[in-house]
């Protein structure tokens, strides 16, 4: 990570458990402004602290911002003078932190401090050191299915998962998005953070992940705390296409040789993981279990392989595994 560039604090906090990072840039009311007016309304059971690190955005977003400086004691604003990207805006506002953990937290989720909470305490339940909640919009083992695109009926539903005493341990996965994670600080600055030399947000957080196995670390997702994340939009742009194929060859490049599974072969365990458990009578965390079977079987005709033979393998093994 590079040192702190040119930037102006407007308030300052003490040490915490734990940190929220938000990076904030522009379209202030529909991302930023509305993620803070469900977090900061909320309370902690922690000493918790929120750093806004706002990413070169134009005066008026800039003027929305500063009114929030006086609204809560946890919040920490950062206003940074020039555009520093996904990486380094992380990496910078990371130098800011004071929490043992720190929650990289996208502009575009809706949550609150009990979840955050509930992630924290996730993360102790199995000594992790990284872990991740599920989604509706996110990639890889961490999504569930939703049918629904109306946000308050995808709150509700992550409601009742948060809500739910089910007693699910966090499982090990291969990645995980920086949509929402947690990672003890020590790791991060182990890792030296994010690699800036990718472009845009694409590929910094599976690279960080393939990193930290390398070193030797377990990722682990808690399917106990749900996220909604808006998530992004059409990749119809050929400048973005173009970054994504650009920031995947230096991925490959740097990580040649090491795998992960494969996101349907990660799904179709949670499946039978959910079967297993109903099966041996697991009383009281029927209904969610329930609820996250259905949820990821919904799933699979998304993860089908594109090979005829492949493809229809992997429906075979998803019907066999619905029926026993």
């Amino acid at each position: 990570m590079q040192q702190p560039k040119k930037s102006t604090i407007l308030n300052k906090q003490s040490v915490v458990k734990y940190s929220i990072i938000i990076i904030s840039y522009e379209n202030f009311p529909e991302t930023t402004g509305q993620l803070l007016n469900y977090l900061l309304p909320s309370q902690s059971k922690y000493e918790a602290e929120v750093i806004l690190f706002d990413n070169g955005s134009t005066a008026e977003t800039l003027r929305q911002i500063k009114l929030l400086t006086e609204t809560d004691e946890r919040l920490k604003v950062i206003c940074n003078h020039e555009n520093l990207g996904f990486a380094g805006g992380n990496n910078q506002a990371f130098t800011y932190t004071s929490g043992e953990v720190v929650i990289f937290l996208n502009s575009d989720t809706i949550t609150t401090f009990p979840v955050l909470d509930r992630l924290i305490d996730e993360m102790s339940q199995v000594e992790a050191t990284v872990i991740g909640p599920i989604s509706n919009q996110v990639s890889g083992v961490q999504k569930i299915k939703i049918f629904t695109s109306d946000v308050q009926q995808i709150l509700n539903e992550g409601e009742f998962i948060n809500n739910s005493d089910v007693s699910l341990e966090p499982f090990e996965t291969d990645c995980l998005s920086f949509f929402c994670i947690a990672i003890k600080r020590d790791i991060y600055s182990l890792l030296n953070g994010l690699d800036e030399g990718y472009e845009m947000g694409y590929y910094e957080d599976t690279d960080f992940c393939f990193r930290a196995r390398k070193a030797g670390m377990k990722l682990h997702c808690t399917e106990r705390v749900f996220v909604y994340h808006k998530g992004e939009g059409s990749f119809a742009n050929v400048f973005i296409k173009s970054t994504i194929l650009k920031n995947k060859k230096r991925f490959k490049k740097h990580h040649k040789g090491v795998k992960s599974r494969k996101v349907r072969i990660e799904n179709l365990d949670r499946i039978r993981f959910y079967k297993k458990q109903l099966k041996e009578g697991q009383g009281s965390p029927g209904p969610i279990l329930d609820f996250l079977f259905s949820r990821r079987f919904g799933l699979t005709a998304e993860y089908k392989p594109k090979s005829f033979l492949t493809g229809l393998m992997h429906e075979i093994k998803s019907w066999t595994i619905l029926k026993e």
